[in-house]
């Protein structure tokens, strides 16, 4: 018998290949989370400032980490968007210790002035947060497309003939990928780009959405991943450029002429005209003789003369322009470059993480908000992961003021905590079990794991780990988890916890108020923190309590400097209120016991286990000499003080009213001592005496033995075990088989016994189960009656005893896996016995007697002659025939059916009819098939 730790990996880690391998403790917060994310991933809102709040290990950056794989796995194959997320460390982003810089240098003239130190402080935080974003989006940017750029190359190896690109050998695929991750940190430049998406055939429908990219993914995606890198240059160094433009009109003119008197260039150019007048026959010499000489004349009139004439015109203008590079300019580049995120299918979310480590976080986080507040509206994601005291700053904004700016910097304002059902949920997914029957020690374990975390899931995991060994088995002896009174103390606790939970006046105000949560925890587990803290004295004033929830919040308890942030008055009244309920349930066990059956589905829907639960609170002793049962009692003195009974491990502490116990004074043996404390803090527990008889000791194990042995000889397969965990006719806890150990074990001691550190459990777990056997003879008398005669009566021959058939029968009409409590079980027994057919008697003291704890040979043998009395007495009575039955038990339900309708359903249960149990034990419909409680 064994329970296991299931490894499960955490949210967007490499193993957690879809969200349905983690296995998560469920919030509100992740769920409120994953709706914000889905609306924004669908562009249904712009942006968001989400302030998500929680104790130090309380889970919030995980609920975060769950709720964007959530959203991403729900995204269709089909569509080209999913979510990115970008961590940013808190401290990183202000960091401490950091003298700011002044604006003019030290010899500004404002240096002086008030405030200058806190506005320079102010923007030098401004600009950290601006280059840790920038910077923090291309990592993150980066990291996605060279997953992304692998797969495509994996893709395209060999498969992809159609593609544009090149295709080569393995190694040289993934020398490429490893080029292009070397290249990304280098901030490459457009060309660069392209030339990687052309290689891995994304050009066109780019490498983030395989399935679902258009013919304009693969430059959306170049644009962005351009954009990005350019935006990291800026804060990676220095860069420089200049822009030159220029302007140049020019013009030039120029004239020169030039004049020979020579006789002889006049007489060769009459020549020539000559000849050519002769060739033309004359007629240039007849009809223009007169313009000819006239000619002449003027060439040899312009003689002796030359000049030149030169004009130069050139207008020049040229104009520079330096791009501001600097990281300032950041502020104007990010939305750019969000939008073109988007754009290319990637919705940036930033995770701003460990904020608490800040100093003074909430005056500088309140100048970054205000300067970055526009990047929300521009469609940037933030999530703000902050300690409790900030976040009760801003839920509890001073009333006096209409809306003060904190009011509008988150949109939604989050504060993790758990509810007790996602932690059992969590639990029961990550605790396997070997066995069906281990299932009631699996809740068990729960419940304390619950207790003694205080519902802190960072607890939780750290007790499960240490529980678990490298196999992943927990460490722990099921045949003793069911009796040890340390565990039944941090169960009975933690079910009165549930149950002032679970109040509708508590839902009420939950429902209205949801940051009431985690000072209602506080305060519910403010009597276990002071218990397990050794103070055995309980103070439940409003003073203490109030000093308790400022403790728990990290502020100061004086009056003097708890100012307005202390709790309001209607507040305090509400949380003491509910202190109350839960220290009345913790004094009066059995009202406790009464509240937890009511409905006993809300611990757990198994109803088995959840039997098995609710039957570890403990029972006020009603057997003088018993010892005392009480968990918690109240010191008469008229104040709101309380004194524990026993420790958080379930040891007794003295009754300090009473003496120190003497020869005189019965113990477990009639002798003992027992000094009281001397303090209310950590007193000594109760001792048993140095030595035990052996034979008075082992006394109660035998008589409880005699009863096991009788009931498994009349029914032939079954013991108290497994009228325990198999059929629920007797409580499982206190457990047998524990009680059967530690029979065996006294057995091997010497006599007079030595009392070991673990035997006041030892004793303590027989006369526990003495008790339980005491105040249940009477309803396990009648059940074995009924179950013997229903089984000789009609039982089928099987691998069981028709006996064991015939108790069946009874577990499953009459005890409905142990959800009713004794007294709707003996009601229930009532109505089989009414419901008897004619002609079958009953002993005349049958329903009303009452076994004794057994210290007498006589009267545990009373009890089991009166079983066999019963047994023969309906032995010799005549039963109808199995057709008959079935029939008759058709018509019965019929009966029943109709009620059920006519009441629309409120009437869920019918008081089980003589008739069920016995086809049951046949094994015939309709007892077979259906059960009495049909909800």
């Amino acid at each position: 018998m064994s329970l296991r730790l299931i490894d499960t990996p955490e949210p967007l880690a490499p193993a957690a290949h879809n969200a349905k391998q983690v296995l998560l403790a469920e919030s509100e917060v992740c769920q409120q989370l994953e709706r914000v994310l889905r609306r924004y991933l669908e562009r249904k809102i712009h942006g968001r400032s989400i302030l998500i709040s929680g104790y130090r290990g309380s889970g919030k950056t995980t609920s975060v980490h769950k709720a964007l794989q959530r959203v991403n796995e729900a995204v269709p194959k089909q569509e080209n968007r999913r979510l990115l997320l970008v961590t940013l460390h808190g401290p990183d982003l202000l960091p401490a210790g950091k003298e700011p810089e002044r604006k003019g240098g030290e010899d500004s003239t404002n240096q002086d002035t008030p405030g200058a130190e806190t506005l320079s402080r102010a923007e030098t935080d401004r600009q950290t947060i601006l280059k840790r974003i920038t910077a923090g989006l291309y990592r993150a940017l980066s990291r996605e497309l060279s997953r992304t750029f692998r797969g495509a190359l994996e893709r395209k190896d060999g498969t992809d003939s159609s593609s544009s690109g090149e295709t080569g050998s393995e190694a040289e695929l993934s020398e490429l990928a490893a080029q292009f991750e070397l290249a990304l940190d280098g901030q490459p430049d457009l060309k660069e780009l392209r030339g990687f998406w052309h290689r891995a055939g994304g050009l066109d429908r780019g490498l983030l959405f395989p399935e679902a990219g258009t013919r304009t993914s693969g430059p959306a995606e170049i644009v962005a991943v351009a954009s990005a890198a350019r935006a990291y240059r800026r804060i990676t160094g220095k860069e420089k450029s200049q822009l030159e433009a220029g302007d140049l009109d020019q013009w030039e003119n120029e004239f020169q002429s030039s004049f020979s008197s020579s006789i002889s260039d006049i007489a060769r150019g009459l020549t020539s005209l000559f000849a050519a007048s002769a060739l033309l026959g004359g007629v240039l010499l007849e009809n223009n003789i007169l313009a000819l000489i006239a000619a002449v004349a003027t060439v040899g009139a312009t003689f002796s003369w030359k000049g030149s004439r030169v004009r130069k015109t050139k207008v020049e203008a040229k104009s520079f322009f330096f791009p501001d590079t600097s990281p300032a300019t950041l502020e104007r580049e990010l939305p750019v470059l969000v939008e073109r995120l988007h754009a290319a299918g990637l919705s940036p979310v930033f995770l701003i993480d460990e904020l608490d480590k800040v100093e003074d976080l909430r005056p500088r986080l309140k100048q970054v908000i205000h300067h970055l507040k526009h990047l929300a509206a521009a469609g940037v994601f933030f999530c703000f992961l902050t300690d409790r005291d900030y976040f009760e700053d801003v839920y509890r904004l001073d009333p006096s003021k209409s809306y003060p700016k904190e009011h509008t910097y988150f949109g939604d304002r989050l504060f993790v905590v758990h509810r007790p059902q996602a932690l059992k949920k969590h639990l029961n997914d990550v605790i396997e079990i070997g066995k069906d029957r281990e299932k009631m020690e699996k809740g068990l374990l729960i419940y304390s794991l619950l207790c003694r975390s205080v519902l802190h899931p960072l607890d939780l995991r750290r007790a499960l780990r240490r529980l678990a060994d490298p196999a992943g088995l927990l460490k722990i002896d099921l045949d003793e988890i069911r009796g040890r009174p340390g565990i039944r103390v941090v169960v009975t606790y933690q079910i009165a916890v549930e149950i002032v939970l679970a109040s509708q006046d508590t839902q009420d105000r939950l429902e209205l108020d949801p940051g009431i949560v985690q000072p209602l925890y506080d305060c519910l587990y403010y009597p276990y923190r002071m218990w397990s803290a050794g103070e055995r004295v309980l103070l439940i004033d409003r003073e203490t309590l109030k000093n308790h929830l400022i403790g728990r919040s990290h502020r100061s308890a004086s009056p003097e400097t708890a100012g307005p942030e202390s709790w309001p008055r209607f507040d305090l009244d509400f949380l003491h209120r509910r202190l109350e309920d839960l220290v009345g349930l913790l004094t009066d066990l059995e009202g406790l016991r009464a509240e937890a059956d009511t409905r006993p589905s809300r611990f757990f829907e198994d109803l088995e286990v959840s039997w098995a639960v609710r039957s570890a609170i403990f029972r006020p002793d009603s057997m003088e000499g018993r010892g005392n049962q009480r968990l918690l009692e109240a010191i008469t003195n008229g104040s709101q003080q309380y004194r524990w009974c026993r420790d958080p491990y379930g040891v007794r502490y003295p009754d300090p009213d009473a003496p120190a116990r003497g020869a005189d004074t019965p113990g477990p043996n009639g002798t003992g001592a027992a000094p009281p404390a001397s303090s209310s803090r950590d007193p000594a527990p109760e001792k048993l005496p140095e030595e035990l008889p052996r034979d008075q000791v082992l006394a109660i194990g035998r008589h409880l033995q005699k009863v096991s042995d009788y009931i498994f000889a009349k029914t032939e397969s079954l013991d108290l075990e497994a009228l325990a965990s198999e059929l629920f006719l007797l409580p499982p806890i206190p457990s047998w088989r524990h009680v059967r150990t530690v029979v065996a074990k006294l057995k091997g001691l010497q006599d007079p016994l030595e009392p070991d550190e673990r035997f006041n459990e030892d004793w303590q777990a027989l006369t526990d189960f003495l008790q339980l056997i005491h105040r249940r003879s009477s309803s396990l008398e009648r059940a074995l009656v009924l179950g013997i005669l229903a089984g000789h009566a009609y039982g089928s021959k099987g691998t069981t005893s028709k006996a064991d058939a015939g108790l069946r029968a009874v577990s499953r009409h009459l005890q409905g896996a142990g959800k009713q409590s004794d007294l709707e079980f003996d009601q229930a027994l009532d109505a089989v016995e009414e419901s008897l057919p004619e002609g079958v008697g009953l002993p005349e003291n049958f329903s009303r007697t009452r076994m004794s704890p057994f210290l007498s040979e006589q009267e545990f043998g009373d009890w089991c002659k009166r079983i066999d009395e019963s047994v023969g007495t309906w032995s010799a009575s005549s039963f109808a025939s199995v057709e008959t039955l079935q029939q008759e038990a058709w018509e019965q339900w019929d009966l029943d059916l109709k009620q059920y309708f006519v009441s629309h359903g409120f009437q869920c249960s019918f008081p089980p009819h003589w008739r069920h149990l016995a086809t049951a034990a046949a094994q015939r419909p309709p007892g077979s098939l259906l059960r009495s409680p049909l909800d």
